[in-house]
């Protein structure tokens, strides 16, 4: 869970950055064939800013809600693990032995 947390975080950042290049994008200045250069290295980098933010952002939302799932259902299965008080003979004599979870 923490992982995919994790994940959707940077993804967020990501697009933050993206977002960021863009508005650097607005107020480039696209008058000479240098600017037009330097824009499109811009437009390149904001997209690869967003695409990795949509890649993390989707994956760490997968793995956390793999990852929660997987932690409710353990949950549930240690919940409803059984106790069992059972008589048992030991070298020295007999006794009763308290099991939770298993067999002895």
């Amino acid at each position: 869970m923490a992982g995919g947390g994790g994940m959707v975080v940077l993804g967020l950042l990501f697009w933050g950055a993206a977002n960021s290049v863009q508005g650097d994008i607005d107020k480039a200045p696209a008058t000479t064939k240098q600017n037009l250069v330097d824009l499109k290295n811009l437009e390149s980098r904001g997209d690869a800013y967003a695409g990795l933010g949509n890649l993390l952002t989707i994956s760490g939302l997968v793995v956390a809600g793999l990852g929660t799932y997987f932690y409710i259902k353990d949950r549930r299965a240690a919940s409803s693990t059984s106790a069992r008080l059972m008589p048992t003979v030991f070298d020295h004599g007999a006794g009763l032995v308290f099991t939770m979870g298993g067999s002895p």
